[in-house]
């Protein structure tokens, strides 16, 4: 009988009763504990993963209550934020991830996606193609990108108002207070 368990049968056992007791004792967050157990398949994920992605969702929680959050931002702005806190918690990988999810005709965000890219040489992880309007409206625009790209609240904030002034925009750019 016991010859016919293999590892992970006998790790599934234990894991179901005491995984999340474990995730949430070496990621020290119950909630992102939880969302690790229930999200990650035993089947899909070793544990040792599983610590993995928990520690970058921690780290990307860390970044939303750390970094400034512009009150109604512009799509462009709204991206590129998205995607400094990915680079910063899950790197390049995390990128490609958020530049699946966009779906934009918008020239300034585009051309702010395009600036990011060529800024962190990360031109695997695209498959958008750009327009030479798009192209040229991002030239210039990579310096202003790594600004934004900083776990300094203010030097990302800056960096998110100078990006904004940097593709034409006369409106302020706010953001919440932070308690």
């Amino acid at each position: 009988m016991v010859s016919e368990l293999n590892t992970s049968q006998v790790l599934r056992r234990y894991w179901q009763k005491s995984g999340l007791e474990a995730l949430k004792k070496v990621l020290g967050d119950g909630e992102v504990a939880k969302k690790v157990f229930n999200e990650l398949p035993l089947d899909s994920y070793t544990p040792g993963a599983m610590i993995t992605e928990g520690r970058k969702m921690l780290k990307e929680k860390s970044l939303r209550e750390l970094l400034p959050e512009p009150i109604n931002p512009p799509e462009m702005i709204d991206v590129v934020r998205e995607m400094a806190i990915a680079y910063l918690s899950r790197g390049p990988e995390g990128v490609g991830k958020v530049l699946m999810k966009i779906r934009s005709d918008d020239i300034k965000t585009r051309a702010a996606v395009y600036a990011f890219i060529q800024a962190f040489s990360l031109q695997k992880y695209s498959s958008w193609s750009y327009s030479p309007e798009e192209i040229g409206y991002a030239q210039g625009l990579e310096r202003v990108i790594k600004e934004v790209v900083t776990e300094d609240p203010k030097k990302h904030m800056e960096g998110l108002k100078r990006l904004w002034k940097e593709t034409g925009s006369t409106r302020e750019l706010k953001f919440r207070e932070r308690s």
